[in-house]
């Protein structure tokens, strides 16, 4: 079995780490792909939003089940926010849906499930699910699939979607992500996907927005970046 190397945190964003008390809310700007959000929110608890305008670096917070603002912060404004699911109705907000993507439960080709057509939530109750540091509210898989059927399977975290990989190919468990975060992975037979449940899981992003920017052209150029990113 290949062992699976996690980078360590960049030293700056280690030394602002430590800083941070557990179970804080926080925002992050300029957060990049997330890599602090996702530290703090695995060794303190921490709960937060980042915010970056880059779109690939948006996309890889969105990938890691991070909620995040697109801010110019040379501009001082927060002008857009990429959620899950679709948010509650706000005075002077327009949200706006990015695209619909499934949720495929990710298996190494040898294990015993690699066969089946599809997986049912009672078969990760004696698995291990390998998933982003980050609460299960915030995990497709558990909030639209396990726990409606009160299935809670063991967890381990890991920081990067590429150590996922390698932990679920080397037989570690299994994990639950987006097709088009591991779509070269399944193309090379590196792990396979199989559809949670007998029709799949569909899930949501959402783009919210000041309604006074809602048309204009560079907001509608970079919606229309963040999909092709995501894409």
């Amino acid at each position: 079995m290949s062992p699976v190397l996690i980078p360590p945190l960049r030293p700056d964003l280690a030394i602002i780490g430590d800083l941070i008390k557990p179970d804080s809310r926080i925002l992050d700007l300029g957060c990049g792909d997330g890599a602090l959000l996702s530290h703090l929110a695995r060794t303190r608890g921490v709960r937060g939003y980042g915010l970056e305008i880059d779109p690939a670096k948006l996309a890889a917070c969105v990938s890691a089940g991070i909620n995040v603002i697109q801010a110019d912060l040379d501009e001082g404004l927060a002008d857009f926010a990429v959620v899950h699911d679709r948010p509650a109705r706000r005075a002077g907000i327009v949200t706006e849906h990015l695209f619909s993507y499934q949720t495929l439960a990710i298996l190494g080709p040898q294990h015993a499930y690699a066969g089946k057509a599809y997986l049912q939530p009672r078969d990760f109750a004696s698995e291990v699910l390998i998933s982003y540091p980050v609460d299960e509210e915030m995990l497709d898989v558990v909030r639209h699939f396990l726990a409606p059927r009160g299935v809670r399977p063991k967890r381990r975290n890991a920081e990067l979607t590429v150590a996922i990989l390698q932990l679920v190919a080397s037989g570690r468990g299994i994990a639950a992500l987006p097709e088009w975060s591991v779509k070269p992975y399944l193309e090379r037979g590196y792990v396979v996907g199989k559809p949670l449940g007998a029709k799949g899981l569909r899930c949501e992003l959402h783009g919210a927005m000041p309604e006074s920017l809602a048309t204009k052209p560079f907001m509608r150029d970079f919606v229309e970046k963040v999909r092709g990113v995501s894409l």
